[in-house]
């Protein structure tokens, strides 16, 4: 067992980038999990690092914080990301951590804020909390983490939902935004920010003018490919795709064809629904159906 103390300053932190400090803390290092000094062993995955208000400021610009969202705050330390959050009308938030000290904190931080009717704290292992309700999600986590819950953030969270991180990524699962706050007096601060994509993949069908229109795609995360096949005959590959939350848009052209056809439309499990639109002509709507057998994971 390794004991190690984070100072504040020092060269390891400019050498390691996005990995700040605040304080001095004491933690006893057992099999790369940090044990809180004070309780009957509780690990954490991630050292306790409260976020400064500027950044915090930054990561609400990015998920547009608006009426009727729930925020999580998953890692919610001292929970001021959950307080600040519900201090906007009409939003609520939702904090969690396996530290009880912290918890107790963010508890009390609450009271002082006056808030304690619009947030929730948990002393609970996020890996094992039921997240559906959120409509916005904060993090401050290692990489290795953030890809250890990224499987639970697609299978439990709604398609249109805000996440942002700060200082870590999810590696394949490429931003839809990246921020660069610069160089602090701890390190450099990035955020990565995603709108959870619906799951698009498989085969759909249905009717465009008495035909039998089918519409083939493959997904990987936001990016999707494919192609519509008309009467089952002529094959449109699919071009500047876009698929944000549950909306989903792309072009079909086939230049042999001199066709080029426009599609924009939303996903809604197995049911999609949107407008056609054919070069020179009017649009017209479209209503498909998808085999459920034929969904892939896209994660």
């Amino acid at each position: 067992m390794k004991r190690l103390v984070y100072p504040l300053l020092g060269i390891l932190l400019l050498a390691a980038p996005g990995f700040p400090f605040s304080g001095q803390e004491v933690f006893d290092v057992w099999q790369d999990q940090y044990i809180v000094r004070g309780t009957n062993g509780t690990l954490l995955d991630v050292p306790y690092v409260a976020t400064e208000y500027r950044i915090i400021d930054e990561m609400f610009k990015l998920l547009e914080i608006r009426s009727g969202d729930v925020l999580y705050d998953l890692g919610c330390g001292d929970g001021r990301i959950v307080i600040e959050a519900v201090k906007k009308p009409g939003v609520r938030g939702v904090g969690i951590d396996i530290d009880p000290r912290r918890i107790a904190e963010s508890k009390a931080n609450a009271i002082a804020a006056k808030v304690s009717d619009r947030v929730v704290f948990f002393q609970k292992d996020l890996f094992e909390t039921d997240i559906r309700e959120a409509t916005a999600v904060t993090l401050f986590l290692f990489t290795e983490i953030n890809l250890k819950l990224r499987p639970k953030l697609f299978q439990e969270l709604k398609p249109g939902t805000r996440i942002v991180s700060h200082n870590f990524d999810m590696r394949s699962w490429k931003p839809d935004k990246e921020v660069n706050l610069g160089l602090s007096i701890d390190g450099f601060h990035n955020l990565y920010f995603w709108i959870l994509p619906a799951n698009a993949s498989g085969l759909w069908k249905g009717r465009h003018n008495g035909e039998p229109w089918t519409l083939l795609i493959n997904q990987r995360f936001q990016k999707i490919e494919g192609s519509l096949i008309i009467n089952g005959k002529t094959v449109l590959p699919l071009s500047y795709t876009a698929i944000t939350g549950d909306a989903i848009r792309f072009i079909a052209k086939g230049e042999r064809e001199g066709r080029s056809i426009t599609f924009e439309g939303k996903v809604k499990g197995n049911v999609m629904e949107g407008i056609f639109s054919e070069t020179g002509a009017s649009g017209n709507p479209w209503r498909a159906t998808r085999d459920p057998a034929t969904i892939s994971w896209i994660e």
